[in-house]
Parts: C-alpha cells; sequence; structure tokens
C-alpha cells in the first residue's frame, strides 16, 4: 500500500475538488463500501485495507483501474473477488 506523509496528504487535499472531498468522508459511501465488503464476508481489518485503497484513487494516488489489482494484492483476494468489490463500488 502506498504510505504518504501528512505534507503530502495536505497537499494532495489541497487540490482535491470538493466533491472529492466530500466522498472521501461521506457516511453514504463508507456505508456502502461496508455493505459491498460484507456480502464479500471481508473481515473489519480487510474492509479497512479496502477503503484505504479506494481513498488513494480519490486522492489520486492510483489510477482508479488499479483499485481492484491493488485490492487482489493487499488481500490476497481471488482476481474475480477484487474485480467483484471494486465494479460493486464504482457503480455506486
Amino acid at each position: 500500500m502506498i504510505k504518504i506523509s501528512r505534507d503530502q496528504f495536505n497537499t494532495r487535499w489541497g487540490i482535491l475538488p470538493q466533491s472529492l472531498r466530500e466522498a472521501l468522508f461521506s457516511d453514504e459511501n463508507s456505508t456502502i463500501l461496508w455493505h459491498v465488503c460484507g456480502a464479500q464476508h471481508l473481515s473489519e481489518d480487510k474492509i479497512a485495507i479496502v477503503a484505504a485503497v479506494t481513498g488513494q484513487a480519490i486522492l489520486g494516488l492510483i489510477h482508479p483501474e488499479d483499485v481492484a489489482k491493488n485490492i487482489k494484492a493487499e488481500l490476497n483476494l481471488n482476481q474475480d473477488i477484487a474485480n467483484a468489490i471494486y465494479e460493486e463500488i464504482d457503480r455506486k
């Protein structure tokens, strides 16, 4: 997983459009993410990692098309499950 400093985060945050700032901390988006990951029987720890990977995409640290690949790598999941998680989150 990509590690960034607080300064790097603040720089990204400073250029992030308001709509993406809101999406990053949205209760609705959080609920969706938890439901999608729960449907795949992921533990809370793994859901937190999916949330972090999704946040990296919102911040522009990884390309959105790489989210499924990063979920697979971080959680050691089957690619089909990682794709299903990404597609469901992206769709909502």
